[in-house]
Protein backbone atom coordinates (compact mmCIF):
# COMPACT_ATOMS: atom_id res chain seq x y z
CA UNK A 1 0.00 0.00 0.00
CA UNK A 2 1.23 3.32 -1.02
CA UNK A 3 1.16 6.43 1.72
CA UNK A 4 0.41 9.63 0.49
CA UNK A 5 3.03 11.43 2.71
CA UNK A 6 2.85 13.57 5.42
CA UNK A 7 0.72 16.79 5.55
CA UNK A 8 3.23 18.55 8.60
CA UNK A 9 5.55 21.00 7.39
CA UNK A 10 9.28 20.36 6.64
CA UNK A 11 12.03 22.42 7.53
CA UNK A 12 12.22 22.96 3.74
CA UNK A 13 8.78 23.72 3.53
CA UNK A 14 8.75 25.86 6.51
CA UNK A 15 11.54 27.87 4.41
CA UNK A 16 10.68 28.30 1.46
CA UNK A 17 7.45 29.76 2.77
CA UNK A 18 9.57 32.37 5.47
CA UNK A 19 11.52 33.11 1.86
CA UNK A 20 8.11 33.42 0.28
CA UNK A 21 7.00 36.17 2.84
CA UNK A 22 9.93 37.89 3.48
CA UNK A 23 9.90 38.68 -0.49
CA UNK A 24 6.16 39.74 -0.57
CA UNK A 25 6.53 41.84 2.57
CA UNK A 26 9.72 43.68 0.77
CA UNK A 27 7.89 44.36 -1.97
CA UNK A 28 4.74 46.08 -0.23
CA UNK A 29 7.02 47.73 1.80
CA UNK A 30 8.82 49.18 -1.34
CA UNK A 31 5.70 50.05 -3.24
CA UNK A 32 4.49 51.67 0.14
CA UNK A 33 7.12 54.07 0.21
CA UNK A 34 7.26 55.05 -2.98
CA UNK A 35 3.75 56.44 -2.50
CA UNK A 36 4.23 60.64 -2.59
CA UNK A 37 3.09 62.16 0.90
CA UNK A 38 1.56 58.84 3.11
CA UNK A 39 2.42 58.48 6.82
CA UNK A 40 3.05 54.31 7.44
CA UNK A 41 1.05 53.13 9.91
CA UNK A 42 -0.08 49.46 11.24
CA UNK A 43 -3.77 49.05 12.23
CA UNK A 44 -4.49 45.77 13.59
CA UNK A 45 -1.50 43.88 11.86
CA UNK A 46 -2.15 45.71 8.44
CA UNK A 47 0.14 48.13 6.65
CA UNK A 48 -1.64 51.21 5.93
CA UNK A 49 -0.31 54.22 4.08
CA UNK A 50 -1.95 57.37 5.52
CA UNK A 51 -2.06 60.18 2.94
CA UNK A 52 -4.68 61.81 6.05
CA UNK A 53 -7.21 60.72 9.05
CA UNK A 54 -9.34 59.59 6.47
CA UNK A 55 -7.81 58.53 3.50
CA UNK A 56 -5.50 55.58 3.49
CA UNK A 57 -3.59 53.08 1.00
CA UNK A 58 -2.83 49.13 1.27
CA UNK A 59 -0.38 47.64 -0.75
CA UNK A 60 -1.89 43.88 -1.72
CA UNK A 61 0.63 41.18 -1.89
CA UNK A 62 0.07 40.97 -5.69
CA UNK A 63 1.89 44.72 -5.61
CA UNK A 64 -1.10 46.72 -6.46
CA UNK A 65 -1.99 50.02 -3.97
CA UNK A 66 -5.58 50.33 -2.90
CA UNK A 67 -7.20 53.34 -1.57
CA UNK A 68 -9.90 53.66 1.03
CA UNK A 69 -11.78 56.22 3.09
CA UNK A 70 -12.93 56.37 6.17
CA UNK A 71 -16.39 58.09 5.69
CA UNK A 72 -18.36 60.00 8.97
CA UNK A 73 -20.30 56.46 10.21
CA UNK A 74 -16.87 55.30 11.02
CA UNK A 75 -16.47 52.29 8.06
CA UNK A 76 -13.56 52.10 5.50
CA UNK A 77 -14.77 51.93 1.82
CA UNK A 78 -12.65 51.48 -1.02
CA UNK A 79 -12.43 54.28 -3.28
CA UNK A 80 -13.69 54.49 -6.84
CA UNK A 81 -10.86 53.65 -9.54
CA UNK A 82 -9.15 51.03 -7.38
Amino acid sequence: MQTIGTVLPTRKSLKATEQYATKIATIQEKKGQAIKGVTRRIVCGEVRWYKSEVEFAVVSKTGEVKWFEIREDGYEYAKRGN
